[in-house]
């Protein structure tokens, strides 16, 4: 049982729910709409759950394909601060925005 809760302690999950409230409150979300399942919030929504989940594991690379199509003006506003300075992510991970075109097996970055 101390190895379950020294595995627990490890990842921090008492941590887990407060971040996972801050990445949803950034992305747009009410206390109300968190209480709801996700099968019954709409398409654009679930979007933005999955953007949440994506910046909860916080990793290394994140490659994101139009990640603002689902997201107003302040959670546009919002996701360029966390993933640009705000989140507990390495001072290394920055927000890049281009174009990424793969030809003849190379991965060309043309930024915008």
């Amino acid at each position: 049982m101390n190895e379950v809760y020294d595995e627990l302690k490890a990842i921090n999950a008492d941590a887990a729910e407060p971040k996972a409230r801050r990445l949803l409150v950034g992305l747009g979300f009410t206390k109300e709409m968190m209480q709801r399942p996700t099968k019954s919030l709409s398409g654009g929504w679930r979007m933005r759950v999955e953007l949440a989940r994506a910046l909860f594991l916080e990793p290394t690379l994140l490659l994101l394909d139009e990640p603002t199509n689902h997201l107003d003006l302040n959670a546009v506003i919002w996701l360029d601060k966390y993933v640009s300075q705000g989140s507990s992510a390495p001072e290394s991970f920055r927000m890049m925005i281009g174009i990424i075109e793969m030809k003849k097996k190379r991965v060309l970055f043309v930024p915008l």
